[in-house]
C-alpha cells in the first residue's frame, strides 16, 4: 500500500546511498534558496534603484524568462561531452557573479543589469538541466521518482524562508547590498562544490 512516511524514508535511503549525492542536492537547495527571492526582487531593483518603469520591469522580466528557456533548448539541443558536476559547479559561480556584478552597479547602468539578468537565467536553467540530468543517470529508475519528490519538497521550504529573509534583508540592508550578499554566497557554495571530492566524482562516465 502506499504510504507517504516509507516513501519518503526509501528516496532518502536512495539518496543516500550514492557518496556525494546527498551534498550534491543539499548544494542545489541552498543555491535556489537564493535564486529564488532575489528573481522576485528584480521589479523593486528595476523601480527603485535604476528608475525605471513598466518597460523596464517587463524587459528584465523578459530577460530573465528568454534567458532560461535559452538555456534549456541549448542543454536539449545535444548531448554534450562534459562533465556535469563541472558544469553545475560553474554556474553557481556565473550565477553569482552576475547577481553580485548587478548590485555593485550605479543607478545607470540598467542595460548592464539586464545584461546579467539574461546571464543569470542562463546559468540557472543550465545548472537546473545538469543536475537532473546527473540524478537520472546515478539513481535507480524505481525510486526517480521518490527521490525527485523528496527533492522538491525539501526546495520549497527553503525558497519560502528565503523570500521572507531577503524581504527582511532588502528592508533593513538594502536592494543593493541583498543581491550582493545573494550572488557571493552562491559564488561561495560553487567553490564548495569543487572542494568536496565525493560529489566531483558523482559524473564519472564523462
Amino acid at each position: 500500500k502506499p504510504g507517504l512516511w516509507r516513501e519518503f524514508r526509501e528516496g532518502f535511503s536512495a539518496m543516500h546511498a550514492i557518496p556525494g549525492m546527498g551534498w550534491f542536492f543539499t548544494l542545489s537547495i541552498a543555491v535556489w534558496f537564493f535564486i529564488m527571492p532575489v528573481g522576485v526582487m528584480f521589479p523593486l531593483m528595476t523601480l527603485q534603484h535604476f528608475g525605471g518603469g513598466t518597460y523596464e520591469m517587463s524587459l528584465i522580466e523578459i530577460v530573465w524568462g528568454g534567458g532560461a528557456l535559452l538555456g534549456g533548448a541549448v542543454m536539449g539541443a545535444r548531448t554534450y561531452r562534459v562533465n556535469r558536476i563541472v558544469l553545475v559547479n560553474l554556474m553557481y559561480l556565473i550565477v553569482g557573479l552576475s547577481f553580485a556584478l548587478s548590485g555593485l552597479l550605479p543607478p545607470s547602468g540598467f542595460l548592464w543589469f539586464a545584461l546579467f539578468t539574461m546571464t543569470s537565467g542562463v546559468s540557472s536553467s543550465v545548472f537546473n538541466a545538469s543536475f537532473v540530468s546527473v540524478v537520472q543517470t546515478r539513481i535507480e529508475s524505481g525510486v526517480l521518482g521518490r527521490v525527485m519528490s523528496l527533492y522538491r519538497s525539501f526546495g520549497l521550504l527553503p525558497a519560502a524562508l528565503g523570500l521572507l529573509g531577503t524581504g527582511f534583508l532588502a528592508e533593513h540592508v538594502g536592494l543593493t547590498h541583498t543581491f550582493i550578499i545573494a550572488g557571493t554566497v552562491i559564488c561561495a557554495i560553487g567553490l564548495v562544490g569543487f572542494s568536496i571530492p565525493s560529489v566531483m566524482r558523482l559524473d564519472r562516465k564523462a
